[in-house]
């Protein structure tokens, strides 16, 4: 529920009508769950064909930055099992929260991307504290470059470099070696 209000009230902030679809994958997701990761990834390629954002100093990239966070949302949901019930007292306090910043995209993103950590954290635990490096990291590393990284390619470049080098932390300990022996 919270992923869905998450993307109505994204769509309403950045004028982005296409996040208006999320309720049809909800929709999907009452008939079953793989009907509506079909109809996820489907909303998923409609927003990548339909939203080119600039560069993520500029007000369309932060507007595609909400649109990440609450797509995270409605992904986390459906994979967990879309449920129609009255909201918790936490969840209460998410939307509500939600809906109180919702009148700028700057108030409404810091309490988006808080709202993400805080779905990763209910769902994973622990390894939220990589995502939350991950974000600060990038967010410090694209701040730090960003006369030098105008170019969309360069940003994504650096966001892909941050998330395979945090990956690779978060996975050292799964990682077998292999003896390769020469005759």
């Amino acid at each position: 529920m919270i992923g869905l209000i998450a993307s109505l009230l994204t769509a309403v902030i950045t004028g982005n009508y296409i996040l208006l679809l999320a309720p049809l994958i909800y929709a999907a997701a009452l008939k079953s769950r793989d009907l509506a990761l079909i109809a996820f990834y489907l909303y998923v390629l409609v927003m990548a064909f339909y939203f080119n954002p600039g560069s993520i100093y500029t007000l369309s990239g932060m507007e595609g930055v909400l649109m990440a966070f609450s797509t995270v949302i409605v992904l986390d949901e459906i994979l967990s099992g879309v449920r129609f019930r009255i909201p918790s007292r936490e969840e209460f306090l998410v939307l509500g929260a939600l809906t109180v910043s919702a009148f700028t995209i700057y108030t409404f993103l810091p309490v988006l991307a808080a709202v993400t950590v805080y779905v990763i954290y209910r769902r994973f635990g622990k390894p939220v504290l990589y995502t939350m490096g991950w974000w600060l990291l990038l967010a410090a590393s694209l701040y730090a470059a960003r006369s030098r990284l105008m170019h969309r390619g360069a940003q994504a470049l650096i966001i892909v470099g941050l998330a395979l080098i945090f990956i690779l932390i978060g996975e050292r300990r799964d990682v077998k070696a292999v003896e390769v022996k020469l005759r």
